[in-house]
């Protein structure tokens, strides 16, 4: 299910402007990547919120109102 939801909250950011996505595996690989790219969103969610550091949760709904 997680896959299902990352795959429709991608889809619904290129839908509404993002120019590219960059999958990472782990909180540490995004707070590293914010670091080098800081007017980049960060997206990510732990057991159903937005996880601690992030802007936005994993929501395709979220994703498309931006």
């Amino acid at each position: 299910m997680d896959v299902f939801r990352a795959s429709n909250t991608i889809l619904s950011c290129i839908a509404n402007g993002a120019e590219y996505i960059i999958p990472v595996g782990t909180l540490e690989d995004a707070f590293s990547l914010k670091e080098q790219f800081p007017d980049h969103m960060l997206f990510g969610e732990r057991y159903g919120l937005i996880a601690q550091g992030c802007e936005y949760g994993n929501s395709p709904v979220e994703a498309s109102k931006l």
